[in-house]
Order: structure tokens, then sequence, then C-alpha cells
């Protein structure tokens, strides 16, 4: 079959023009019509709290300054409905965030709560009805009263929301120190200065100086450094790590990254660690309190014994598939010369691990990092490292499907557990700050935009709270424009989930039954990619391509898609014909085999440097990511309407296809890039005539089918928690009906019982604010009667948010194709394009005609 190739719209700001409609409030609501007495008996109860909370401040040891939890009710989440116009207004009660969806949280003192109870008493009492155009009632309340009724619960902020351990637990788990042994505490404003601090109002002084006392106070050798965050004021939190020890200093603060020197032995006394704990707990500054984490790479412990009930027959297709084993793949048998290096070129990868053993010496084009000779564990970075190089040679196409040969940099940062504490003192925190001057030298000296990380955070993450470790991630990746693939993280052997089943209900059930198999931490990233593992074929213990007994599941933010991708790995069991299903190089240059999410990571890394390689000249993050994710597919096992609601969070866009099938299609569909930029009032609009062989002459109606992948990098504030993202931006697919463009194409995640008429819908199956969503719809038959359309992209901001001057970056990867394979697609949409001087460009060679902007 004839080939295309992807292309690219150059100067596609011609199609960016001003915003047909602005972000304006929606109609008030009224959200206790009807209901006149239940609504005086909520507004009254609502004025007596906040009434009664000004009081408490007045009394308050810390200056008066608190910050509360304002809770909407569930149909109040949209940003239309919002209590921010006159009863929580920012001028007055400043937003600092937000934790779960629907949970404002704001800046109070006592004057601005009596303020505030004074305007929710003047909601009026009674339901107004008005007459609309079409001569029914409707309700037309008060802007007071449509924001009153839009609150559930006020309540301040306090130490039952701070923390969920007890100082005993504090102590075990901070006595290994791997962790730094320390406290993150996150504030809900930055420290000033001493001059920012004299030019604060009184309430907000004392308000520090208590904070700064209440840490002195706790007594001798307490460390306090920052962690992650700014200024005072500054659009992100402060996380300030807090050590105790036996040292008999008084408290110190250090700059964030410095080494103190030998640090003192950990303090094992619980009644000092119960002193600091109550005073962060009652300091109304404080947001949350929590015990630094670990790291640990992302393998499954050991690859177990497969029970009876677990062995497939080795006729089922499910274990044989269609191919035969391919001998090189015997599990530890031989050794494996890593492919002869060629004229390349070859995509470039930089492994984050402990090391690359030198039995792949001819493909380590740099290696950096910290580690003394005797600390190097080469085992895990060598085993990635082999399937980077020579994993189709060892385990065939159909586990490993990128051709064999890649260029490697080994990043030795991760020291062996016992040796950790000697080179990262402050754990984790010291790990990325080493980590981040590592990126912004390779990046700079060796050109590396693709960095595996297949090592994870002993926590998972969680739904309403974006990690430091996805922050930090994510800052580095924009800052020195690269991007990391997460490994999702493994579950331990008791945790594991059953084998998958051909039993649609049992493994939904598995599903429902299984509890803390959330993603690890920093796989949440939303600037990244994560990746999790699928089953391999012709395994003779498990279904093949099916979640992974061990692999972890998403979401991770409430928000959004995560994991992105999944990929082959081995087998949870170990078989005595044939290992794990994956295999790659040990040190020494043998073959073994392994499992785990480690090794679904790389596989999806180099497809993305091969898709980076394969682009003359600088392609934007946004397109690899999005060339990428529209290629992938749910496995055949998950495309069935059972797993519709749980696919997603298993495996994400699904397993993705290779660099070159991405890059090179049939001559029957085409694939066209937008890389643009929208500002404040700005939206793109590009019209185009449906490909003419796709459209009945007769009666105008289009068919063919459609996919669509939109990747932005809006901006986000991570104190906003599962509404961190501030800008949504958003893709449609139109067509032109009686002057007017209506939206043809569905998003391609949406449950087939998903409703998108409620906020908390958009949210969940629309992906509203998500930096990445996919859309799709196949059209056998025909719709409409134009063959005239436009893709339309335009955003949302968030309730008082506003668009950067910057604006946000984003691409678009629109196919259009012909589900018979057969019209000439392609060369129909190039010629007509080109007859109205829309100038495309092969997205590989695009370089050499302009550069993008």
């Amino acid at each position: 079959m004839p080939r295309s190739l992807v292309q690219i719209v150059l100067e596609p700001n011609r199609f960016v023009g001003p915003r047909q409609r602005q972000n304006a409030r929606g109609p008030k609501r009224d959200f206790f019509a009807g209901s006149d007495e239940a609504f005086r008996l909520h507004r009254d109860r609502l004025q007596e709290t906040l009434s009664r909370t000004a009081e408490s401040l007045e009394r308050s040891a810390y200056g008066g300054v608190a910050y509360a939890k304002v809770r909407l009710q569930r149909s109040a989440l949209a940003k239309s409905h919002r209590p921010t116009g006159v009863l929580f207004a920012p001028d007055r009660t400043p937003i600092l965030g937000a934790h779960e969806l629907g949970q404002l949280l704001v800046e109070v003192t006592p004057e601005q709560l009596t303020a505030v109870a004074s305007a929710v008493g003047r909601a009026e009492d009674t339901t107004t009805l008005v007459e609309d155009k079409q001569g029914k009632l409707r309700p037309k309340p008060s802007r007071q009263r449509s924001e009153v009724g839009a609150i559930e619960q006020f309540s301040l902020w306090g130490g039952g929301d701070k923390r969920a351990f007890t100082a005993e637990e504090a102590v075990r788990t901070l006595a290994d120190p791997a962790t730094g042994s320390s406290y993150r505490v996150e504030l809900f404003r930055g420290l000033p200065t001493a001059s920012e601090a004299a030019e604060l109002p009184p309430r907000y002084r004392e308000l520090f100086k208590s904070f700064l006392a209440g840490l002195a106070a706790v007594g001798e050798g307490l460390d306090v450094r920052l962690v992650d965050g700014g200024a005072a004021g500054a659009r992100t939190r402060m996380v300030l790590s807090a050590r105790l020890s036996t040292a008999s200093t008084a408290v110190r603060f250090l700059d964030a990254g410095a080494e103190a020197g030998r640090p003192a032995p950990f303090e094992t006394r619980v009644e000092r660690h119960e002193r600091l704990l109550q005073f962060l707990d009652a300091h109304p500054l404080v947001r949350t309190v929590d015990l630094s984490p670990r790291l640990e790479h992302s393998t499954h412990p050991s690859p177990q014994a497969p029970s009876s009930d677990d062995t497939l027959s080795p006729g089922d297709p499910a274990a044989t598939g269609t191919d035969t084993p391919h001998d090189a793949g015997v599990a530890g048998h031989g050794e494996v010369r890593p492919p002869t290096r060629g004229a390349g070129p070859y995509p470039l990868v930089a492994v984050i691990d402990g090391g690359i053993s030198p039995a792949l010496g001819d493909w380590v084009r740099h290696r950096v990092g910290v580690l003394a000779e005797e600390d190097r564990d080469e085992d895990h970075g060598t085993f990635i490292a082999g399937l980077l190089v020579a994993g189709q040679a060892i385990n065939g196409p159909d586990v490993v499907p990128e051709a064999d040969g890649c260029d490697l940099i080994d990043v030795d940062v991760f020291p062996p557990e016992p040796t950790f504490p000697q080179y990262y003192q402050t754990g984790v925190d010291g790990f990325l700050d080493n980590l981040e001057q590592i990126v912004a030298e390779l990046r700079q000296q060796h050109g590396v935009r693709i960095f595996n990380l297949s090592i994870n955070v002993t926590e998972r993450a969680e739904p309403h709270r974006y990690s430091v470790e996805a922050s930090r991630l994510d800052r580095m990746a924009l800052a020195h424009d690269v991007v990391f693939v997460i490994s999702a993280g493994n579950l331990t052997s008791t945790q594991m989930r059953s084998e998958w089943s051909a039993n649609t209900t049992s493994v939904l059930s598995e599903l429902a039954r299984t509890r803390h198999d959330g993603l690890q931490v920093p796989a949440e990233s939303i600037h990244n990619v994560s990746v999790t593992a699928l089953n391999p074929p012709r395994h003779l213990t498990c279904m093949a391509h099916v979640p992974a007994a061990y692999a972890r599941r998403g979401p991770g933010l409430e928000a959004g898609v995560k994991p992105d991708l999944a990929h082959v790995s081995g087998a949870a069991h170990n078989h005595p014909h044939c290992g794990t299903g994956l295999e790659s190089l040990r040190p020494d240059g043998s073959v073994a085999c392994d499992n785990g999410t480690s090794y679904a990571a790389p596989q999806a890394a180099k497809t993305l440097a091969l898709l980076d390689a394969a682009i003359e000249g600088h392609v934007r993050r946004e397109t690899l990511m999005a060339l990428l994710i529209h290629s992938a597919a749910l496995p055949a096992a998950l495309a069935v309407d059972d797993y519709a609601q749980v696919a997603r969070d298993l495996v994400g866009f699904g397993l993705p296809q290779t660099a070159g099938d991405i890059l090179e299609r049939g001559d029957h569909e085409i694939t066209m890039v937008f890389e643009s930029r929208l500002r404040d009032g700005q939206e793109l609009t590009f019209k185009f005539p449906w490909p003419a062989s796709l459209v009945n002459p007769a009666t105008g109606a289009c068919r063919g089918e459609v996919r669509m992948t939109l990747v932005s990098t809006p901006p986000v504030d991570v104190r906003f928690g599962s509404e961190l993202v501030r800008v949504n931006i958003s893709a449609s697919l139109q067509q032109e009906h009686h002057g007017k463009f209506q939206n043809q194409v569905a998003h391609a995640d949406l449950p087939p019982t998903g409703d998108e008429s409620s906020e908390q819908a958009l949210i969940d199956h629309a992906l509203k604010w998500s930096a990445t969503k996919r859309y799709r719809r196949l059209i056998p038959q025909g719709i409409g009667r134009s063959s005239t359309w436009r893709l339309h992209v335009t955003y949302l901001t968030r309730d008082q948010e506003v668009m950067p001057p910057e604006g946000v970056p984003f691409t678009v990867v629109l196919t259009i194709s012909d589900p018979e394979g057969q019209a000439p697609v392609f060369n129909e949409v190039r010629q007509s394009l080109s007859g109205v001087g829309v100038q495309l460009a092969d997205l590989q060679t695009a370089a050499r005609i302009t550069s993008r902007t």
C-alpha cells in the first residue's frame, strides 16, 4: 500500500484570531429554589458559624489570621456558581488553594469574616421568579442568595486536616536514614524576608513571627530548610523540611540544597516529636505535615512461581498467541552480544539509575553521576539499557517492537539502599537537587531530551494533592525542554491482584476488591509521561496484553488520565519454561528475565526518542507526547464495553505504536499536526474541506473516521490540589450547519453511558482541565450536509484566573481516514488545502522549509 507521512501545518499562527466567546459568569442559580424554609435555616447557620469563628480568631495567639475550608455543593462545582463574587471575594478573603474538588481554601481574619457574615445575612428569604422569553417562570436569585446556597459547609483548617500519623509512627518511619529523617511541612504562605515582614499589616507580622518563635521553642537540634516553593505571595506553595536530632544547637534555618556537614543522630524520643507536631497542628500557617518518603526501583520484588490456578494450558490462545517462542528468549540461557553499532543515527535516552554495565559500553555516549565505583548497582540500569539496545534480538518484535540500537547516557545517581544516606543526607529531596543539576548539564552539553526514570517514591499518588516530586519533575521538564518517562510503580507480592481472567465479572470483582493499588509518586506528573505494565505474549501463566498483576493503576489526580500509556513487561509469575516472558542483559552480558513497570517505561521512552531523532530540527515536547499518545490504542482484551469504566485508569490511553508506524501511514488517511499557542483573548480556527471521496455527492454527508489528540502545557498552581491546572485548553472538530458550526467529534474516553452535562462528569469523563485529551468518531454512514469543517481550539480559565502573558502552548494531532482503507484521502486533503493557500510539509523534514514557531 502507498505510504503517507505525517504532515505539519506551516504558519499555524495564521489561524489564531480573536476569541468569539469570552470567559463570563453564567446565570445565577438558586440552589434552594422553592425550598425557602430550608434556605433560611442554611443561611442562618452559615452566618452563625462565620460570626462565631470571627470571635474565636480575635482571641488567637497567632495574630488572628487563619485558613478555612469552603466546601461547595456538588451541583455548584462549575466556575459560574462559586461563591467568589460577593462573599469570599479574592480581594477580601484571598483564595490560597483547594483540596478536594469543590473545596476552596481561603485566608480569613476576624474583620473579613464579619464582613462575609454580614453579606450572607443580606441574602433574600424567598425565591424570586421571573418570566423568561417563553413565558415560563424561572428562579432569578440575587448574587448573595446564589452564593450562600452554593456553600455546603464552612470550617477552619485544623489539625485533623494536616496529618495522618502519630508521633510514634513518625519516629519508626523517620528512623530510616534513607528518608532524610525529616518532616515535610507545607505552609499556606511562604515565609517573608525581614524587609517584607516589616511592610505587612500587624496581624500578618504576628502570624509569621509566632511561627518562627514556635519552631525555636521546640528546643535544640531542629534543622529547617526549604524543599519546594518560593517567596511570600508567590504562585506556589512553600514546603519546608524539619529534622529533629540530638544536637545541642538551636533551631537552624538552612538554604535549599545546602548540606550541613555530617548530620547529628536522629532524635528518637517520641515526646520531642510530639511537641513539634502539636505546635504544627495548632499553628494556622501550616497546611500539611508529612513524613519524607524513600525511593525504590519499580521492579516487582521477585517473580513468583505460578500456582496451578495461574498456569494456562499451552493450547490456550491467551498463552500462546499466534507466534512461536523466540529462541533467544529462553530464560537465563547463554549470552547475547549487543548489536554492532552502525552509522546511525540512533535515538538517545538517558537512563537515571544505579549505573549501566561496561558490557554495553559501546552504546554509552556519556556517563555522569555521583556514585563511587563500589556503590554502582548496575543490575537494574543494565536490564533497562539492554532492552533499549538489544531488546528485540532477545525477546522478538512482539515483545519489544522497536528495532535494536540506542545511544545511552548513564546517569548513575541511585545508590543501593545501605549507602543512600551517604549520598543524600536529605533523602529524596537531595536526590532531586542533584538530578536537576545533571539534567541541565546533559540537556545543554549533549542535547538529551528523553530521560527514563524507573524509580518511584514509596507512597501513592493522592487524588487531591500534588506531590513535591511530581511538581519538581514538571519544573525540570519545562525549564530544560525534556520529557521524563516514569514508571507507574509496582504492588508487592502480598498486594498483587489475581491474574486477569477471560471472565469479565471476575475481573471487575477483583478490581473492586483491590485497595491501595494506586500509582506511586511521581507517576502523576502532568507534564511528563507515565507508563504501566502489560503482560507479555506467549506466556504460560497469564493472558497477553492485559494489565500485569503487579501493575499499579490510576488516576493520579482526580482530573486527568494517569498512567498515560501501557507497554509490555514481564509476567508476575516466573515459569520454568518461559521465565517472565521478558528478558534483557545482566551486567556480565548474560541474559536474565525480570518484570516490573520499570521495564515498560523504557519501551515508551525509546519510541519518544526515535520520534525526536526522526524529526529534523526542534520539535516541541507537546508534539512528541501528542504523537505517542495519538497512536495508542487499548489492547483488544480491554476494548470492550464491560471495561469502559475502568480501562483508562488501568492502561491510560493504551499501547502505543512504533515510531515508524506513527510517522508513516497509508494514503487512505492523513495526519496533520498543529503546533501553536493561545494567548489572552485568542482561539485557533482552521477551516478545511472534507476529503472529496468521503463526501456523498448527492446529500453532502461526510463519512470516515476521525481521531484527534490535544496536548497542552497549561499553567499549574500546586496549591490547588485536584484543581491545579488553571487553564483548560480544548479542541473540537465542527461541521458547518446552516451557516454555523456544530461539534461532531466526541471525547474518545467517555464511557458509553457517560453524561457530559455536569461539571463532575466533564471532569471525570471528558477530561475537562486535563492537559491531555483525545477525541474520536467513526462515521460509517455519513453525517451532515456540508463538506466544510473546521478545527476549533479555545480555552477556559478557572475562577479568578487569567491567561499567562506568554500564553499556553499546545499541539493538536488530527487524523482523518477512510475506515475501508480505499479512498485517496492523503492526496485529496493536501491538494484541497494547497488550493486555498494552506502550506503543509512532511513533519520529519519541515525544518528544511521553515522553522516552526
